[in-house]
């Protein structure tokens, strides 16, 4: 019996994947089908996928690059056949989320790390819990999206051939009356787009956010429930997916277990809502990620790695804590994919013109005037070849030396600290002021390297940095030496540059400067510019002037703000620019005090309408994003822009 049960499964499946504790041939087959399905959900990873019912639990086998599944994690639940087929393919489903794009992945166990690390000891445990309650919740609903997509099975319109409403019936539960917020927000999100016409019993505050209209990228849903089913989308790219529901879900989740946390109901005990399947947020599967990006990884990783660890040195040595660097090294990641292109824009921004020098030769067929030397020298061919003479002179140029124009650039970044900023703002933020400010400097060091040759290259380029963050007042986040403020030129070699940039660049994560007031930056780098030496180099195109606004919301000095815009765009070279990233606008509110507890809350944060106010203050030089990610890419379009502009004013 035994060898007729092994005859009957594929060739393939024998030994490793499907030994005899699969009992019946029957099972055997039902999981040879799984994995050819399964393999297909996978798409084009690169992946394999194997059965092995020696493991308890879902494994990555990264020497043969193949997802190991345990059947006994399926066939132990309660469930039916098509049920099981389900659940194992809602499996398959978060390893085709994990091996899309596992460094966007894997950043989850990193926010939800620091955001439990961040609580009190008491309830560091309950925090950890709540937040991956959060992300397996909508995790599940992109990842039935891919299910239902990729097995035609599930596709199927007759009632009973798509087992997910009765799966979730069972396994949420509709009534959460009086429990942590929390869990009321992600169980009735969960089980309101999962089963559209579902019953849900959550208390009254939070039913009133989940069932009002909710704007996004200026349309109008019914209500958040309609508006989550949009994570209901196989096509949906996980950055995209990630990117969206921090600007969207994670908000009102926050609030809702702030709340919790205040009230101590974040301590009570909930239930999983899940299929009973692995959480994406478990160990294993972290593991699993961190395998598969190993597994892609040539020569140029292990680079790579390499790299890491000499900057690593380097920030521990300048007094930086490991959780700074581990942050300082993802932002490096992140702006990668851009940074060379920035430094070829650099490169063009600025132009390269030869000096040369000029000087009369005498030897030309023709020319301004005639040599009498070269006459008397050739005087004999005078009568019988006058068409050979070469007796006139010409003034002729050889290229000495080069210089760059302009020699300097004073590039100035308004970064909106506001408290409507959050983590995912202020991170995309910091990526982009990086990647914008540091290949500046590569491109001048890449420049410093080429003027050694001085008979080559006459002059480089001088950089003059200000990274200004702006509240209800503004301030500067890089600090510049007396010596660097005074001759308006920072110093990129000296020991401190880059520990003064990064500590900058790690403050847009923590300073909250309260209210959207842009004039105080926009006026503190007016000043500086309008300096008489600084005017007198812009006039003579020696200097140009980059200026760039990073902002969530719409300013409350519009009138003032665009007074100034208007001023700087009046100034021969000077060039400036405002980023609007996308998300919802909240009022700006001052803590209340709680009167039970005597413990200083806030104002859940009103959702307002946008009023055009960015457009007004910036106009045709203003750049609303669509997707918080595309927020690097956009410093790209920009650049270009200024170089277009550049051109046309030369």
């Amino acid at each position: 019996m035994k060898d007729e049960r092994m005859a009957a499964i594929d060739p393939m499946m024998s030994g490793e994947q499907i030994n005899t504790s699969l009992e019946t041939v029957e099972l055997a087959e039902r999981y040879r089908k799984r994995v050819e399905v399964g393999q297909v959900m996978l798409g084009g990873s690169g992946f394999g996928l194997r059965i092995d019912p020696t493991i308890s639990t879902f494994t990555f086998d990264h020497v043969r690059r193949e997802i190991l599944i345990s059947p006994s994690l399926i066939e132990g639940m309660a469930m039916s056949e098509l049920e099981q087929d389900y659940l194992f393919f809602h499996e398959i489903g978060h390893f085709a989320q994990l091996a899309e794009d596992p460094d966007a992945y894997l950043e989850i166990f990193d926010l939800i790390k620091k955001r439990s690390q961040e609580a009190p000891d008491e309830t560091r445990e309950f925090i950890e819990t709540a937040w991956k309650n959060f992300y397996n919740v909508f995790f599940d609903i992109n990842d039935n999206a891919i299910v239902e997509a990729r097995n035609p099975r599930f596709q199927k319109k007759q009632e009973g051939s798509n087992p997910r409403p009765g799966m979730y019936e069972k396994h949420v539960k509709s009534d959460m009356r009086g429990g942590p917020k929390y869990a009321q927000f992600n169980s009735a999100v969960l089980r309101r787009v999962m089963l559209p016409d579902a019953h849900v019993e959550i208390d009254e505050d939070v039913a009133t956010v989940l069932e009002q209209p909710f704007v996004y990228l200026g349309k109008t849903h019914e209500s958040f429930y309609e508006f989550a089913r949009s994570f209901f989308d196989p096509s949906l790219p996980l950055r995209k997916f990630l990117s969206r529901l921090e600007r969207t879900a994670k908000p009102i989740f926050e609030r809702f277990l702030e709340e919790d946390i205040r009230t101590g109901k974040v301590k009570e005990i909930i239930d999983p809502i899940d299929l009973g399947d692995a959480n994406p947020c478990s160990g294993e599967i972290k593991k699993m990620g961190e395998d598969m990006k190993r597994s892609r990884e040539g020569g140029k990783g292990h680079a790579q790695r390499n790299a890491d660890k000499r900057f690593s040195g380097k920030m521990a040595e300048a007094g930086f804590l490991k959780e700074e660097i581990d942050s300082m090294r993802k932002i490096r990641e992140r702006a990668d994919p851009v940074f060379p292109t920035l430094v070829d824009l650099w490169e063009v921004f600025f132009t390269i013109t030869q000096i040369e020098q000029w000087e009369t030769q005498s030897g030309y067929p023709s020319g301004k005037d005639v040599s009498i030397g070269e006459f008397i020298k050739q005087l004999p061919q005078f009568i019988t070849a006058p068409d050979r003479l070469r007796i006139f002179l010409r003034d002729t140029s050889h290229a000495v030396s080069e210089t760059i124009e302009p020699s300097k650039i004073d590039l100035s970044i308004a970064l909106d600290l506001s408290g409507s900023m959050d983590r995912d703002k202020r991170r995309a933020t910091q990526e982009a002021a990086y990647a914008i400010v540091m290949s500046l400097v590569q491109l001048k060091r890449n420049k410093d390297v080429a003027s050694d040759d001085e008979e080559k290259m006459s002059s480089a380029i001088d950089i003059n940095l200000r990274l200004v963050g702006f509240g209800t007042n503004a301030e500067e986040l890089f600090l510049r030496s007396g010596r660097e403020s005074q001759e308006q030129r920072i110093d990129i070699y000296s020991l401190d540059f880059e520990k003064r940039l990064w500590r900058a660049l790690l403050d847009i994560e923590k300073t909250d400067m309260g209210g959207t007031q842009d004039a105080e930056a926009l006026r503190l780098i007016q000043k500086e510019i309008e300096l008489p030496e600084n005017i007198e180099a812009l006039k003579n195109q020696k200097a140009v002037s980059v200026i760039i606004e990073v902002t969530d919301g719409e300013t409350a000095t519009a009138k003032e703000s665009g007074t100034i815009v208007r001023a700087l765009h009046a100034i021969k070279g000077v060039h400036a620019k405002g980023i609007r990233i996308p998300g919802s606008l909240y009022q700006d509110l001052d803590p209340l005090v709680d009167e039970q507890g005597g413990h200083k809350a806030h104002h859940v944060p009103e959702i307002i309408e946008e009023t055009g106010i960015f457009s007004d203050v910036w106009g045709k030089h203003g750049v609303r994003l669509d997707d918080i990610s595309g927020l690097r890419s956009a410093m790209v379009k920009i650049l270009s822009d200024l170089i277009s502009q550049r051109e046309s004013h030369s």
